[in-house]
C-alpha cells in the first residue's frame, strides 16, 4: 500500500498516508484501502449474520455481494438511493422499505 496503512478501532477506522490517500471522494472510494476496509466490514457483518447484508444478498446467485456494495456505494456517492436503483439492474429492490433501512445503515 506504499506508504498507506489502516487501523480499524471499534467503528472507526483510521488512515495513515504518507501524502494525501486522494484527491477526491471518488478517488477515495476507487482506493484500494476503501476496498479492504469495506471488505472487512462485509466480512463482519456475515460473521454476525446481520440483516444489513440482506440487500446485497437478493438476486443473481452467481453475483458477490462485496462487489454490489462496492458498485453500490460508489454510485451512491454521486445520486440518491432511487436514481441508483434505477442505473443497477440487481437493485430494484433497494427502494422497498426495509431494503432502504438497511442501506442508510449499512
Amino acid at each position: 500500500m506504499d506508504g498507506k496503512s489502516y487501523v480499524i478501532e471499534g467503528r472507526q477506522a483510521i488512515l495513515h498516508v504518507r501524502d494525501h490517500i486522494c484527491t477526491s471522494s471518488r478517488d477515495l472510494l476507487q482506493s484500494s484501502v476503501f476496498v479492504e476496509i469495506l471488505r472487512r466490514y462485509m466480512k463482519k457483518l456475515n460473521l454476525h449474520e446481520s440483516p444489513l447484508r440482506k440487500p446485497f444478498l437478493a438476486g443473481e446467485k452467481d453475483s458477490d455481494p462485496l462487489d454490489r456494495a462496492l458498485e453500490l456505494v460508489r454510485i451512491l456517492s454521486g445520486v440518491p438511493l432511487d436514481q441508483a436503483a434505477e442505473m443497477l439492474p440487481w437493485a430494484g429492490h433497494l427502494t422497498q422499505p426495509e431494503n432502504r433501512r438497511a442501506v442508510h445503515e449499512f
